[in-house]
């Protein structure tokens, strides 16, 4: 048996009656044309709006039909990569991985004169007991040879001078604000301790070959019936958009997938925040960005739009504040900080808002070295795009 792709049959009335369909007149074609644009508009929206996986569960993988536009300069920055990623999760204690990228090119004739450029980064994502959840990326522009699989590796690491870039993110509360920007409560995202804490942050997925590498956490509230939110730490060979929350993601930057579900809201008009702390050298600041380029372009982005119950939504920032380091961070990131920019390291605290009363909160900021993503070109925007044409043909002519 032949089995019909599953956009074809809500199409195949439409498709027999326009080819079998006599040419009278030329509005007539026309008509004809727009009625079944819009139903292929249709149904590659409703393809698109139902394809976008919102929810983690198994592997991760890339979207098909989907691309993403890189400009000439692009497809060098960001040509495939080799990658490792390695689990030093231990139960109860620590959820951790460690990652590497690197890309060594060369160009000319390398003994009169040709020339090799080095790139690596070197990066971890964790939640360790009685801290917040985090990720660092360090990049190197010269050779250097580290054993990411070494015991010593996550906790050793060193940073000095002869890092190019350093970046840290931590994910430090959630925060549910009234009409009035008023705090009305708060869930510090610290793990506890099981047995004796309510907030609990424990591995529910790893993977740690292939194209596409990832860990996943997730934390629940004994305190809180039916919340939880899961933690994605995503990086990657090569330049894609995986179906889960229709995400970029490419060799240079390590993506972090929250998802937060059934927040217990005070009142259904108030908004919840995530916010974060992002550290790094001296940097430009706009409202979602924090871009360091004191000796090698390393940047923090938080995403303009979010999916809100399966829809896309925007955010809003409160804007880039000077913080200090408190006991919630994790120590050896601020020893990182030191280590590459003395005390000129800049520690700053944001808010992202996302819309009132959102159930289902799917959002991806990212860390990386090197030019950002710009600009997406999936299914979803071609769809919308067909659909939005169709439509005024449509309204024209009939």
């Amino acid at each position: 048996a032949v089995s019909l792709p599953p956009l074809l049959p809500p199409l195949l009335p439409l498709l027999s009656s326009f080819l079998s369909f006599q040419i009278c007149d030329t509005s007539s074609l026309f008509i004809m044309i727009a009625r079944f644009s819009l139903a292929v508009a249709l149904c590659l929206v409703a393809a698109s709006l139902v394809s976008a996986q919102t929810s983690i569960s198994g592997n991760l993988s890339f979207k098909a039909n989907a691309n993403v536009s890189l400009d000439s300069k692009g497809s060098v920055d960001f040509a495939w990569r080799s990658s490792s990623m390695v689990d030093f999760t231990v139960p109860g204690i620590a959820q951790a991985v460690a990652f590497s990228s690197q890309e060594v090119s060369a160009s000319g004739n390398i003994i009169s004169g040709g020339s090799v450029q080095a790139n690596l980064i070197f990066g971890g994502a964790f939640s360790l007991l009685s801290k917040v959840p985090a990720t660092w990326l360090a990049y190197y522009n010269t050779t250097r040879t580290l054993d990411i699989t070494s015991p010593d590796f996550y906790t050793q690491f060193n940073v000095d001078s002869s890092v190019a870039g350093y970046i840290m993110t931590a994910y430090t509360r959630l925060v549910e604000r009234d009409a009035s920007g008023a705090e009305v409560k708060s869930l510090s995202l610290k793990g506890e301790n099981a047995l004796t804490g309510n907030f609990v942050w424990s591995r529910s997925g790893v993977q740690t070959s292939g194209d596409i590498k990832f860990m996943t956490i997730s934390g629940t509230d004994k305190t809180k019936s039916g919340f939880s939110i899961f933690i994605t730490f995503v990086v990657s060979t090569k330049v894609g958009i995986i179906e889960y929350g229709n995400t970029v993601v490419q060799p240079r930057s390590l993506e972090t997938i929250i998802e937060i579900n059934n927040w217990p809201y005070a009142n259904s008009a108030n908004t919840l925040g995530l916010e974060m702390v992002v550290g790094s050298g001296s940097a430009s600041l706009n409202a979602r960005e924090l871009v360091s380029s004191v000796s090698g372009k390393v940047y923090f982005r938080a995403a303009s739009g979010v999916s809100v119950d399966g829809k896309d939504a925007a955010v809003s920032a409160s804007g880039w504040v000077d913080v200090s380091f408190s006991t919630d961070l994790p120590g050896n990131l601020k020893n990182h900080l030191e280590g590459k920019y003395g005390s000129l390291f800049t520690l700053k605290k944001n808010e992202i808002k996302f819309p009132a009363g959102a159930a289902k909160i799917v959002y991806d900021p990212t860390i990386g070295q090197g030019e950002m993503i710009n600009a997406a070109f999936s299914l979803r925007s071609i769809s919308v795009a067909f659909f939005a044409l169709a439509a005024l043909l449509a309204m024209l002519i009939m």
